[in-house]
């Protein structure tokens, strides 16, 4: 197959734009707990390495049982500000999504999610990318490859994003947390980005 033909838009966030999440929501924050599994193993590498240019500590607690879930979270939280939760399908799932949380509730603890579902079942904050910043981001790819010869850009992180905040937890951990927009746009800020990335809307 012809790679320079094929090109894709990655579902995972990047890592630095989920560090500069908590970063901006918790700027005291030394020490960050997650889970990975065999799926995250270099993700978690990743977002350890993205971490430490930004002065935070990732934990990561390797996790292959589903019955050493609860024991090593109470190590996290022990010695983490937050909980980055990570789309491992083998970690976070239905039946533990609840116990995560509450658990992380009685450390008081937040737990940063990756999707608007997460943060709805009880994560504090996310960041994550819809079906219509999905689609903006593959027509301007099409509308790129028609300059380039159809040749089709490398596969890419999503570039356009919103951040949704769960307020009830805010409320409940005590945690100040700027409104949506407001969080959204301190983000972008951060963010070294294409020029038309700073027209992104947060929808």
């Amino acid at each position: 197959r012809d790679l320079g033909n094929f090109s894709a838009i990655v579902m995972g966030q990047p890592c630095m734009r989920q560090i500069t999440l908590i970063k901006t929501i918790l700027p005291n924050a030394k020490n960050i707990g997650m889970f990975s599994g065999e799926s995250s193993q270099q993700y978690g590498e990743l977002l350890k390495e993205a971490a430490e240019k930004n002065g935070l500590n990732m934990q990561i607690e390797h996790l292959n049982q589903k019955a050493d879930l609860i024991p090593k979270l109470k190590n996290i939280l022990e010695t983490s500000d937050a909980l980055m939760a990570i789309p491992d399908p083998t970690i976070y799932t239905r039946e533990t999504v609840q116990p995560i949380l509450l658990t992380s509730y009685r450390y008081k603890k937040p737990v940063f999610g990756y999707s608007q579902a997460y943060v709805k079942a009880g994560a504090l904050a996310a960041v994550f990318s819809n079906s219509q910043h999905l689609a903006k981001q593959a027509a301007e790819i099409a509308i790129q490859s028609q300059s380039t010869a159809g040749i089709l850009p490398l596969p890419q992180a999503p570039k356009y994003f919103s951040v949704v905040v769960n307020s009830q937890v805010a409320r409940l951990l005590n945690i100040p947390v700027m409104d949506e927009n407001a969080l959204y746009k301190k983000m972008l800020e951060s963010e070294t980005m294409p020029n038309t990335a700073s027209k992104a809307t947060n929808e």
